[in-house]
């Protein structure tokens, strides 16, 4: 329980900082907020690898979609469109899964509101023939995160405010068309999908997390719509089942 309501307070933080990253100075600007970004050659690039969760046997997988509207006086409504946590057992091929949307209210989380469900019939694929690369590479396809984890942009005023790796990807990528589905708006304001790097135990660069961001006005109204994507190494189930063994 702990450990779910830290996930809904870290996703909570990394969204406010890209809506107030993106967040236009005011409602008349016409100028998009476009998120800076300094272009890399490839000696700058911290090269991802995803082999490395070859070695993992338990995954938690979140998948997270925040939608906030800002009225034209200022105030800000967040809606949770989806919010899935997923522990997977990949040896055995069985995970649990909860939906915590119903959960998620407002800045609130009320944990009993989660209903359990199955990784396949939320995340829309079988994990069970695929090994943990092949899982993660799946996972980014079908969320609509395929563009190159090569071709990306650096977020360098990030880095310099915070200290974080955030790469913005420069191919388009499918899960912005997704957050836009059914969508009508006045104006696109911006978009971008962006992931960040860390060092696992070894030293080896991986994603920490995925984000896509879309922002547009309707209405007079501003809307930020937000992906959050992470699959993390359960290293304490790792731990466990070492000792065990």
């Amino acid at each position: 329980m702990i450990f779910t309501i830290a996930i809904a307070v870290t996703v909570g933080a990394i969204f406010c900082w890209y809506y107030y990253r993106n967040k236009p100075i005011s409602h008349k600007e016409t100028v998009p907020a476009i998120l800076e970004t300094e272009d890399v050659n490839e000696d700058m690039v911290d090269p991802i690898e995803l082999d490395s969760f070859d070695v993992a046997r338990y995954l938690t997988v979140e998948k997270v979609i925040r939608t906030q509207t800002e009225m034209e006086d200022g105030t800000v409504e967040t809606q949770y469109d989806s919010y899935l946590l997923s522990d997977i057992d990949m040896k055995n091929g069985v995970d649990e899964t909860t939906d915590y949307s119903d959960a998620s209210v407002g800045d609130g989380f009320e944990i009993e509101q989660g209903r359990a469900t199955s990784f396949e019939s939320e995340f829309g694929f079988d994990y069970k023939e695929l090994d943990e690369t092949g899982f993660y590479e799946k996972l980014l396809s079908v969320t609509g995160i395929n563009g190159s984890l090569d071709n990306v942009s650096f977020d360098e005023d990030t880095n310099e405010l915070t200290g974080q790796k955030i790469y913005v990807l420069n191919d388009k990528c499918d899960v912005i068309d997704n957050l836009m589905m059914n969508v009508s708006y006045d104006e696109l304001l911006s978009s971008a999908v962006s992931y960040q790097a860390k060092e696992d135990v070894d030293g080896v660069i991986i994603p920490e997390y995925f984000t896509a961001v879309v922002q547009y006005r309707v209405n007079g109204m501003t809307v930020t719509k937000n992906l959050f994507l992470q699959v993390t190494i359960n290293m304490e189930t790792e731990v466990l089942d070492e000792v065990e063994e």
